[in-house]
């Protein structure tokens, strides 16, 4: 007779290890829409609102599968998953749409809310509140190299998904 494996992880609501997720090109392959990406077409739409155009576009997005497949298995060993992106929260139901439709498990999803404003430091501050809730991040899959600096700078570890674009531009 075999004895199982241990359990990794504590109860949730104590310390409970969660993976966290970018979407935007970490998880959802959007070069489809990328001439919508003011870092790629800086003309587009300026102000506050330049990312929205090209976060309503994500309903024809396909899922990276190696993301996705991570994921998974974070999900079916037990960890959390939280999908940390700075989508403006107006696209959370195709989000969650979207999410469903190919099966891509979480635990939580955080996007940009109301008034606030396309922040690099969106994903540090969430890392900051899940750590106040008493949850510990193990590990965080991110695209953009300056978000990735920044979390590791936060104490996680990331590992950085290439999205693929053809011509060098990091985003």
């Amino acid at each position: 007779m075999t004895t199982p494996a241990p359990r990794l992880l504590t109860a949730p609501g104590s310390r409970m290890e969660v993976v966290l997720c970018d979407i935007d090109s970490t998880l959802a392959d959007t070069r489809h829409r990328r001439h919508l990406c003011p870092t790629v077409d800086p003309t587009r739409e300026p102000g506050p609102y330049a990312w929205d155009t090209y976060a309503m576009a994500c309903g024809g997005d396909t899922p990276i599968a190696g993301t996705v497949t991570a994921l998974r298995m974070f999900y079916a060993a037990g960890y959390g998953v939280h999908l940390v992106s700075n989508r403006p929260h107006l696209v959370l139901q195709p989000t969650v749409t979207w999410l469903a439709q190919h099966r891509i498990p979480y635990s939580n999803i955080r996007l940009r809310q109301g008034e606030e404003t396309f922040d690099s430091d969106l994903k540090v501050r969430y890392l900051g509140l899940v750590r106040a809730r008493g949850y510990h991040p193990v590990l965080f899959l991110e695209d953009w190299p300056a978000e990735a600096a920044a979390i590791e700078a936060a104490g996680v570890p990331v590992l950085c998904v290439n999205p693929r674009y053809g011509d060098g531009h990091p985003g």
